[in-house]
């Protein structure tokens, strides 16, 4: 009775055993096509890919920038992974962005650099270092989180008021957190 037990274990065994010619995908789908992506995800949508969402956190670094402290970053009450972003916009123009590691942060409070737009630097439209369009004295950031794993961008709210930007202006602000989300572009 045992070698038959064992038997019946080694054809199930091999009965499974898939075709090495037969490629398997990351998801572990034969013949599949879903790829490890640029953000370590497997991915069967490549529409999906989070290098586009990260494409928008492009800022040029400027003479003038303010700092915005945050002791927690949430998406709907869970604590941003290591590898998501915390962008800072002026209208649609990014102005600063830093990937969320808090574990490189001081005692796990992270700065979130905005910066500001220098008139004589922006020579030319085009110019690689221009900061034409980026926080003036009065605006007020925006701040947006990419979450990396889901593809996904979510506007915020904060607990507290976002003072108006300055050149050299430091917030400390206790919670910022998800509200809506959309599909990353």
């Amino acid at each position: 009775m045992r070698s038959f037990i064992i038997l019946i274990g080694l054809i199930f065994i091999f009965s499974c055993k898939k075709d090495p010619a037969e490629p398997v995908d990351c998801l572990g789908v034969t013949g599949g096509s879903a790829e490890i992506d640029n953000c370590e995800t497997c991915d069967a949508d490549p529409a999906n890919d989070c290098v586009d969402c990260i494409s928008h956190l492009a800022f040029n670094i400027s003479l003038s920038q303010a700092f915005y402290y945050f002791n927690s970053v949430t998406i709907n009450g869970i604590t941003l992974d290591p590898t998501d972003w915390v962008g800072a916009f002026n209208g649609d123009i990014c102005v600063g962005a830093r990937q969320w590691d808090i574990s490189q942060c001081g005692g796990g409070t992270c700065d979130l650099p905005a910066m500001g737009d220098v008139k004589p630097f922006n020579h030319t439209l085009g110019d690689p270092y221009a900061t034409e369009g980026y926080m003036q004295f009065g605006d007020i950031p925006v701040f947006k989180i990419y979450d990396v794993s889901e593809g996904m961008i979510y506007n915020t709210k904060t607990t507290e008021e976002i003072v108006p930007w300055s050149d050299l202006k430091i917030q400390v602000i206790s919670t910022l957190e998800s509200t809506t989300a959309a599909p990353c572009q």
